[in-house]
């Protein structure tokens, strides 16, 4: 068993090697620092105000960035799942929000919709027989991208004049969600085309895959970081540990020695008192 003193050498060897490692990755961050330490002198003097304000905008401008690039890899990776473009997610996307329906939650009918109709295809599934109470064809349907198949959908549901009868249909098809996605529907074909149309920030999909490649790189990047620090950490944490197990040890004897001594002097008394 190492001594603590040897031990707490090598623990600051190990801090020192994961110093070492980081060195490459805080690079790019400690000159971004400089430039803005220096960018910061340039203004003093009276633009303190601006300068804050700026700094504020500047955070929320890379909040919102990091937000977007997010939000563009989901769909971009929701589009390989559904076979269906960017551009028309991202304009289904936007129809959803203005009807006060969240995302996940137009994606997750999307899935369970093209799967249904798919099963229906076959002749399966619980989507088999609403298709046919709507007057569509399934195997028509499975030849439509997810959005084709959803404004279909659409067109024969506002022929469903009751609430209930039109609950239960999109129950079938979109499962749980099917609920939430009447409040799209019920606006028609027409209304969802137009809406779609006005879309403010349709996703390309040359955009989409250069920002889910840039998300993947950056993933990429944190586990190699990660990879690196980790056996050092490691290392580091068991002579930590050592040095706890040490402690422990020499506690214990301490505790044994002083049992020991009180043995004897008991012994000794009892000699005394015969």
């Amino acid at each position: 068993m190492a001594n603590l003193d040897s031990l707490v050498v090598e623990i600051k060897a190990d801090l020192t090697d994961i110093r070492k490692n980081m060195k490459n990755a805080v690079k790019v961050t400690r000159q971004s620092s400089k430039k803005m330490t220096d960018s910061n002198k340039l203004l003093a003097g009276g633009f303190n105000k601006v300068r804050i304000a700026a700094i504020a905008a500047a955070a929320g401008i890379i909040y919102m960035g990091k937000q977007t690039l997010n939000e563009v890899d989901r769909i971009q990776k929701l589009g390989i799942r559904l076979d269906e473009t960017t551009e028309n997610l991202s304009r289904m996307k936007f129809v959803a929000e203005q009807s006060g329906i969240e995302f996940n939650t137009l994606a997750m009918a999307f899935q369970r919709m093209q799967r249904r109709v798919a099963e229906a295809a076959k002749g399966t599934g619980e989507a088999k027989d609403a298709l046919k109470e709507l007057g569509l064809s399934a195997k028509d349907l499975n030849q439509l991208s997810v959005s084709e198949q959803f404004m279909k959908v659409t067109e024969a549901m506002n022929e469903v004049k009751n609430g209930s009868d039109k609950t239960r249909l999109s129950m079938k098809l979109f499962d749980s969600e099917g609920v939430a996605l009447i409040q799209i529907m019920n606006q028609g074909t027409q209304a969802i085309n137009k809406l779609a149309k006005a879309t403010p920030n349709v996703i390309t999909q040359k955009d989409a895959d250069r920002i889910a490649t840039f998300n993947d790189n950056m993933n990429l990047l944190k586990k190699n970081i990660q990879g690196s620090i980790i056996p050092v950490l490691s290392k580091m944490a068991k002579k930590v540990n050592e040095i706890f197990e040490v402690s422990d040890k020499i506690k214990k004897n301490e505790l044994e020695n002083k049992i020991e001594s009180t043995k004897e002097k008991i012994r000794v008394l009892d000699n005394q008192l015969k």
